[in-house]
């Protein structure tokens, strides 16, 4: 049996990606990346099923803006995602 490991949730994954992936933005936040693999994985799997924590949005936004990469509320919150 296998178990897929690739977990592609949003709004988290693209938040991920677009910040350097999971790895680079564990170590930003100081978190551990499996933290962040959950993030991305599936409710029924263990995950956030794409939720980033709220209490994650400041120091991402405040990162995302040092690399010069546009991201806002709508980005991590996830809004008008179906």
């Amino acid at each position: 049996m296998t178990i897929d490991t690739k977990h592609f949730c949003e709004p988290a994954y693209s938040v991920c990606d677009r910040l350097g992936g999971k790895s680079n933005l564990a170590k930003v936040l100081n978190l551990d990346i499996s933290t962040l693999s959950r993030w991305c994985t599936p409710k029924d799997q263990g995950g956030t099923g794409g939720f980033v924590p709220q209490k994650y949005w400041r120091p991402i936004l405040n990162y995302a803006k040092k690399r010069g990469t546009r991201m806002d509320l709508v980005d991590l919150s996830g809004i008008g995602l179906k």
